[in-house]
């Protein structure tokens, strides 16, 4: 009977055993810097936090967490646009998050933002800089086909060439008479691709005549007959049948 008691009075639980209590909810607020999308310019941050933990340790961790998560976001953004990053923030600030490997869980998060003078004008010269390297871009662009446009509308043709010439310089009429508009219209022209092709295809059929004369009757044949096949093979039929059909080979057979 005794043993049976003290093993019921082990197992009861006391009256004045003590209540296990939820994580209570703490504030805390501090000023931190954050990184901008430039380096060197920083955003100056004014953060408040609350978080759920009781923890000796949970202030440095809730604020290492809080500005690791902040700084991730400002680093996508110039000091020039702090208002659009506190927004965004900011419009996230209610969204609970849990810290990985403890019980804490920031439950609200709020920042203000400035950042110096000199970051400002850090900003604003770079801004500058890129608007600047943007139109200098367009404006080569620009030259770019413009000149292309010279040689290959005006300058491959002397008699245009004279007569936008003589539009800008009424006074120089001996420009109109002048040799040398044909003299630059030629080394335009002269390796230039329409020009270069034809000449490779001129090339080319010298050199297939040259072959051609010097096969005999049956070569000939055998010849046309695979000429038909490559013609047929890139669906030009029309082609192979106007090939003349009295050449067929008399002593071989096409492979």
């Amino acid at each position: 009977m005794w043993n049976f008691l003290r093993r019921v009075s082990e197992t009861w639980p006391y009256e004045d055993a003590e209540p296990q209590h939820p994580p209570r909810e703490r504030l805390t607020s501090f000023n931190t810097t954050l990184p901008s999308a430039l380096e060197g310019a920083f955003f100056i941050a004014a953060v408040t936090v609350r978080w759920l933990g009781d923890g000796p340790e949970d202030l440095a961790r809730v604020r290492y967490a809080a500005r690791d998560h902040l700084a991730q976001e400002a680093s996508y953004y110039h000091v020039t646009a702090m208002d659009q990053l506190a927004d965004s923030l900011n419009s996230r600030g209610t969204t609970k998050r849990s810290l990985p490997g403890t019980n804490l869980v920031i439950t609200y998060l709020h920042v203000s933002l400035t950042a110096s003078a000199e970051a400002l004008d850090a900003a604003a010269a770079w801004h500058d800089a890129q608007r600047q390297s943007v139109l200098d871009h367009l404006r080569r662009q620009r030259d770019l086909r413009e000149l292309r446009w010279l040689r290959d509308e005006i300058f491959r043709h002397p008699d245009i060439a004279r007569m936008y010439w003589h539009v800008r310089h009424p006074a120089d009429l001996a420009s109109l008479t002048a040799p040398v508009f044909d003299a630059i219209a030629a080394c335009l022209t002269a390796g230039s691709s329409p020009n270069s092709s034809r000449e490779k295809e001129n090339l080319i059929g010298n050199l297939m005549v040259e072959f051609v004369d010097g096969l005999d009757a049956d070569e000939r044949g055998h010849l046309i007959s695979q000429v038909s096949r490559v013609f047929r093979s890139f669906d030009r039929g029309d082609l192979a049948d106007r090939l003349p059909a009295d050449q067929a080979p008399t002593g071989r057979t096409p492979a």
